[in-house]
């Protein structure tokens, strides 16, 4: 014990020559909030990071059997929530953590602003936050998009829509968010929010069973599962691959 414990501070020793953490432990224990009625805003900003650690932490886990394509997220997802084990409560936490990071980070922007802590000298800390909140709508609206289904084809279909409302450029980057002109295996491959790391072989071992259906023939034909009762108002221009109800199996069971 005695041994493993001057190993601790030997290294402790050699971080502290390289890196100084003697300054960030005084910051740390030293760090002054002001004791008043609004003391309560103080600690929005450490629940959002804590909320940002429980995402990436649970994002890890889901990746070791979620597969990052549009012919396999959907049956991948279905297999994390019904056959690993506690893999249902790790993306019910990931995706509750995901709407209270969005809450949280909400209402700590609107103390800065309220609390008029934006101004000088912390311009460049409120332009890096607001720039902090849109990066986490934007993963949070491609969030949607991976689990390949019903919700997740409306979802991107609504919001990309919104982004080809801008004048001039817009349908130029309404294409660019769907790469095509509709929502297909494009746009599930394009979006930042889809992991593009390897599988484990963890995730190899017991491969979702996956529905027999066809598919349009090209590239980029695979949409999400979708009942097929939906399937006319939403993909009644593909008639062309032998009509919307082969683009599309059934979502049911």
């Amino acid at each position: 014990m005695a041994r493993l414990q001057q190993w601790l501070t030997e290294c402790e020793a050699w971080l502290e020559a390289r890196i100084g953490l003697a300054g960030l432990k005084t910051l740390a224990k030293k760090k002054e909030v002001p004791v008043h009625r609004h003391t309560i805003w103080y600690y929005l900003g450490g629940m959002t990071l804590f909320l940002f650690i429980v995402q990436v932490s649970t994002g890890i886990l889901l990746l070791f059997y979620y597969r990052p394509s549009a012919e396999e997220a959907y049956e991948s997802v279905q297999f994390l929530m019904a056959e690993v084990e506690f893999g249902w409560l790790v993306r019910s936490i990931h995706s509750w953590a995901a709407n209270l990071m969005i809450f949280t980070l909400f209402i700590h922007l609107f103390s800065v602003l309220l609390l008029k802590a934006y101004r000088r000298p912390r311009e460049i800390t409120w332009f890096s936050g607001v720039g902090l909140l849109g990066l986490a709508l934007a993963f949070g609206f491609t969030g949607y998009l991976l689990p390949w289904n019903e919700l997740a084809y409306f979802a991107t279909r609504v919001g990309t829509e919104i982004v080809g409302a801008v004048p001039i450029v817009g349908e130029f980057l309404l294409r660019v968010a769907r790469g095509g002109d509709d929502v297909t295996g494009a746009a599930h491959r394009r979006h930042p929010g889809t992991p593009s790391v390897p599988r484990a072989k963890a995730g190899d071992e017991r491969p979702p069973r996956r529905r027999p259906g066809r598919r349009e023939q090209g590239r980029h034909a695979v949409r999400p599962q979708l009942p097929a009762a939906r399937l006319g108002g939403v993909a009644g221009g593909a008639g062309g691959a032998g009509g919307a109800g082969g683009l599309l199996p059934s979502a049911s069971r």
